[in-house]
């Protein structure tokens, strides 16, 4: 029996550990740098920002806003 294989997947496994870890501590800081923006004026002024750009380049800031608006209601 080979050990190689075994530890190959071992390798794989780790890797997307840290990238999943490294997803989610990304989305954490834009969602705490997003919670900054909380009056009403703050919150116009940044849809009006994202609202200038198309949705397939702000759909992270728009999912992390939606985040933030469900955790606040």
């Amino acid at each position: 029996m080979s050990i190689t294989p075994i530890t190959s997947k071992i390798s794989n496994a780790v890797r997307s550990l840290v990238a999943y870890r490294e997803q989610v501590n990304a989305r954490a800081a834009l969602e705490q740098e997003l919670a900054l923006y909380s009056s009403k004026s703050d919150r116009a002024e940044l849809e009006a920002i994202i609202g200038r750009h198309p949705v397939e380049d702000t759909a992270e800031v728009r999912e992390a806003l939606n985040r933030l608006d469900a955790r606040a209601a």
